[in-house]
């Protein structure tokens, strides 16, 4: 789903609760980049940027593979998503159900209008997240608050979801791996990666957000280099959904070899 920036001025609390140079194929020239395969990983499921549940040392491929998706705001993350998706890859939003959680009448919703006050809700009694955001912005007691009622809900969703899974691997969408350190929380991390004029471009055509915002939401992430710096899988997404559709597909059959293997 697509990144809520409305508002622009604090990072939204609640969806907030990247050597050598080759293409996703292999090919060389891209300014993308490609991360040698790991032969044994962590497994940590269930989070959503600074969560995990528990840790049951080294794992086979045969068990399971938790992949975290991740990039930019206007990378492409969602389109990629959703093309493994159609691959019959269960994709997990992480922001999706972080909205989930804070719906009315929730018991995230419940505690977190206790603790913030009525003051936070629109006329319809939801939660107002640029209210919120203005309260824990700069604000560590509060945000520490916030995110102590949110990251028990967001976990246990996200197991539910992991363990629904009937696909050979599954796909954990977070924005802010690399901002969270949370990479470990994952068997390999696949980057979206474009030019930075794409994704302003491409964000502000989406979210009808002047480029001048948009480059201010890429100056608060974490930089290109950063991203690609942890990632094991990289999809350069420049150009059009023909050439992601292709990447993707490339990147299913590495899972499956691997998962195979």
């Amino acid at each position: 789903m697509p990144d809520d920036n409305s508002g622009l001025e604090p990072p939204d609390p609640i969806s907030n609760s990247e050597v050598k140079r080759t293409n996703a194929n292999g090919s060389a020239g891209s300014p993308c980049v490609r991360v040698g395969n790991r032969q044994a990983f962590i497994f940590k499921p269930a989070l959503c940027g600074l969560f995990f549940v528990y840790n049951s040392g080294y794992v086979n491929f045969g068990n399971f593979m938790i992949i975290g998706l991740t990039g930019g705001i206007g990378s492409g993350k969602s389109a990629a998503g959703t093309e493994f998706e159609n691959l019959g890859i269960t994709v997990i939003d992480a922001d999706a159900i972080a909205q989930e959680v804070t719906l009315k009448n929730s018991k995230a919703y419940t505690k977190i209008v206790n603790h913030f006050g009525n003051n936070i809700l629109d006329d319809n009694q939801n939660i107002n997240r640029r209210r919120l955001r203005k309260i824990v912005f700069n604000n560590e007691i509060q945000k520490n608050k916030l995110e102590e009622i949110l990251h028990p809900a967001i976990r246990d969703n996200i197991n539910i979801a992991i363990s629904k899974s009937i696909s050979p691997y599954t796909i954990i969408m977070v924005p802010l791996i690399y901002e969270t350190n949370s990479k470990d929380n994952y068997n390999r991390v696949l980057v979206i990666d474009c030019d930075e004029d794409i994704q302003i471009s491409r964000a502000s055509m989406r979210d009808e957000v002047a480029k001048k915002d948009i480059k201010k939401i890429i100056a608060s992430q974490a930089s290109r280099e950063e991203r690609l710096g942890i990632a094991d899988d990289v999809i350069c997404n420049n150009s059009s959904i023909q050439a992601l559709k292709e990447q993707v597909l490339n990147l299913h059959h590495n899972y499956l070899e691997l998962v195979n293997g």
